[in-house]
């Protein structure tokens, strides 16, 4: 199950994003995929978070959804989509945040660490 997704860091995202609404004409619309600098698995990904991964059926996934969280089918479904996306490769990582910026985007591996460090395991 090789899937793999290009997390970018919050700050750099909330500064693209004043850049790209600061340079917009009124009424304008523009839409900017942003992500992080590069791809990573999901191994490095939960490394990083410093949570266990293991990878598991989408009826696994539909049944933990619905007894831990109550979600229904229709929620779920959404996800086990986004997923198959995410192991389908249609998440890649792009240079638009870093061009935005004018620097080098935060390394999804660091943007990753330092979100799940404000969220300490109990």
């Amino acid at each position: 199950q090789d899937a793999s997704a290009a997390p970018a860091a919050i700050s750099d995202l909330a500064a693209a994003a004043a850049i790209v609404l600061s340079s917009q004409q009124s009424g304008e619309c523009t839409v900017v995929e942003l992500t992080g600098p590069e791809n990573l698995n999901w191994d490095d990904l939960a490394e990083a978070a410093g949570v266990r991964f293991r990878a598991v059926s989408d009826d696994e996934y539909r049944k933990y959804l619905a007894e831990n969280f109550g979600f229904p089918a229709e929620t779920a479904a959404l996800l086990i989509a986004l997923y198959a996306d995410f192991r389908g490769g249609r998440s890649t990582a792009t240079r638009t945040l870093s061009d935005l910026l004018g620097r080098p985007a935060v390394p999804g591996i660091e943007a990753v660490a330092a979100r799940a460090a404000l969220f300490p395991a109990h």
